[in-house]
């Protein structure tokens, strides 16, 4: 559970799964959702202080769907966020009070995202005058690490930690529109893209730190765990749209445009906040060997 700054229905914050997380997750009434799977193997070599694996996490899918003709539409009508995790990891045991653990990630990232334009030039944001914008974009490089260390000060109790790093999705991609009844009225169907396949789009994900701490007895043992997501990093998007130039000669001639009109970059502000997630468990014997 998260019990602290999780941005729900007023923000829109990060969707989260953990591993004991079904295989779909409702997020809001809308009918957001999203999608979990995952795979993992790991060998020991024969050894006790040595382990390296290898694992699959995704898609990671998330839907946020808006009013198409919303106040917020000039922000955001859709977002569908896919990720998939490969991950090479190795842990070593130096001595029977501490271990270390390094795993080394590349991030597969596609983005699908559509917003409104508006071309109205009396300032009333009429949707008869809009323009869609539907931008897909990804990436398929994006290397990331984590770096762990579990120590053992007393014989019956275990500390641990993790930090995951922030990093940068550069994706490439491409546009397309869809106009308003008034515009294509107004431009007799006209209106063209060019340039349209050739876009770029720049976010930040979070970096992740991970606490726990065990307690181990005969009878009974209690685990603690924390995790905070830096989802502030996630201030927000840019695309970068290029070359890409509208064009309209029948808006053009009746002076609804001055002429080819170029988007330059457009600045999705997010301002997601960080998240907490917070765990307590632990189990007892009651009847030894039973129960």
């Amino acid at each position: 559970s998260y019990f602290k700054n999780f941005p729900l229905e007023e923000n829109r914050g990060p969707p989260f799964i953990s591993l004991d997380t079904p295989l779909s997750i409702t997020l809001s009434e809308d009918g957001s959702h999203l999608f979990f799977s995952g795979f993992a193997v790991s060998y020991d070599f024969g050894r006790d202080d040595l382990a390296v694996g290898f694992a699959v996490q995704g898609p990671l899918r998330g839907n946020e769907r808006y009013n198409p003709e919303g106040a917020q539409r000039y922000s955001m009508i859709h977002m569908v966020p896919v990720t998939i995790h490969y991950q090479l990891a190795m842990a070593y045991r130096p001595s029977p009070y501490v271990d270390f653990g390094l795993l080394l990630s590349n991030v597969y990232a596609r983005l699908e995202q559509s917003l409104a334009m508006s071309a109205d030039p009396f300032g009333t944001e009429d949707p008869l005058l809009d323009a869609t914008i539907y931008i897909t974009a990804k990436d398929t490089f994006n290397p990331s690490f984590l770096f762990g260390m579990r120590i053992h000060p007393l014989p019956d109790l275990t500390v641990a930690a993790s930090v995951s790093p922030s990093f940068r999705v550069d994706a490439q991609g491409s546009i397309q529109a869809t106009f308003g009844e008034g515009l294509n009225v107004l431009s007799g169907g006209d209106i063209i893209l060019e340039k349209a396949d050739d876009i770029a789009m720049h976010l930040r994900m979070p970096a992740v730190y991970r606490f726990s701490a065990r307690l181990a007895k005969a009878r009974f043992d209690i685990e603690c765990a924390a995790v905070w997501e830096r989802w502030n990093s996630y201030e927000r998007v840019l695309v970068d749209t290029k070359e890409l130039v509208l064009k309209s000669q029948k808006l053009t001639e009746t002076g609804f445009i001055s002429g080819p009109q170029r988007f330059g970059t457009i600045d999705w502000i997010r301002h997601w906040q960080d998240a907490w997630r917070f765990s307590l468990g632990g189990d007892v014997v009651i009847v030894p060997q039973r129960f």
